[in-house]
């Protein structure tokens, strides 16, 4: 269940009175932003191939991965968050995008949002034996994963938007690039994307 929502500082840069105009809609997506970022509980489901159900909740500080029945999956880090997830089209396999969110911070007009670090990936997967989580997807800290693409039905294949610093500190420039990796064996397959 990704979720692509506008950031609330991104509206308020653009327009300082968009929540006034905004239709119901957008208020509520914005809201649902909102309570993101003071960390009022928001809750994600999954339902994986097999039926089992993956329940991602959030509290003041982290995410907690848990099965419909409470059992706990796993618990992240502290200020660890799932960001995003993309499925497998046969819903065997989750990848989740993790970041550790480092509290407010000042923009450049004195907005303020919720700054955020990639963290990693982790694969999910459930099976007679139970759930199984997984980080996968080491490299330096000078790349991180801007969007979820795709994995694959049996879990080991992902696409994903890398993003890349030039240099490890600044002045550097930041490219990013569509890459398929192998989340088993770490490795970069392809760069692009293309239709084979």
């Amino acid at each position: 269940m990704s979720t692509n929502r506008p950031r609330l500082s991104i509206v308020k840069r653009m327009m300082p009175n968009a929540l006034a105009i905004l239709s119901a809609s957008a208020v509520s997506v914005l809201a649902g932003d909102l309570a993101d970022m003071l960390g009022k509980p928001k809750i994600d489901r999954y339902e994986m191939g097999d039926g089992a159900v993956l329940l991602i909740t959030r509290d003041a500080t982290h995410d907690t991965l848990k099965a419909v029945d409470g059992q706990i999956v796993t618990e992240l880090g502290a200020n660890e968050v799932v960001s995003e997830g993309v499925q497998s089209q046969n819903k065997k396999f989750l990848l989740c995008c993790l970041d550790t969110h480092r509290g407010f911070v000042k923009g450049t007009s004195q907005s303020r949002s919720l700054g955020m670090d990639f963290s990693g990936l982790a694969r999910i997967t459930h099976s007679l034996a139970g759930w199984k989580f997984e980080r996968v997807w080491k490299v330096d800290r000078n790349e991180w994963v801007r969007d979820l693409g795709a994995i694959s039905d049996d879990g080991q294949r992902a696409l994903f938007k890398v993003g890349r610093k030039s240099a490890p500190v600044a002045p550097y420039s930041v490219s990013a690039a569509w890459q398929t990796w192998d989340l088993d064996k770490n490795l970069l397959l392809k760069t692009g994307l293309t239709v084979e």
